[in-house]
């Protein structure tokens, strides 16, 4: 399961994030700048859907916790973030 705001479905820019999780989660976060910051506006979905509305995010699933990255366009940004890994 993943976690998705608006816009992620309609191809905008995003942002992933892959917090520690329970193991019916898979800790990615995608949002992108639709998301206003209320998590009750948020979304969890399969997997599948993702790689179906967004395939050239799939790459980025297998990335343990603690990764981040951006997407958008030409633009492709992926960096591990201590603070994520260590979040509890």
């Amino acid at each position: 399961m993943v976690v998705i705001s608006d816009g992620v479905y309609e191809g905008l820019p995003l942002e992933g994030v892959r917090y520690p999780s329970p193991d019916h989660m898979s800790g990615w976060w995608l949002t992108t700048d639709e998301y206003n910051g209320d998590i009750s506006s948020l979304k969890t979905v399969h997997f599948t859907h993702i790689v179906k509305y967004r395939p050239e995010v799939a790459i980025y699933m297998a990335l343990p916790p603690g990764y981040r990255f951006m997407l958008g366009g030409e633009q492709e940004h992926v960096w591990f973030d201590e603070e994520v890994a260590n979040d509890k």
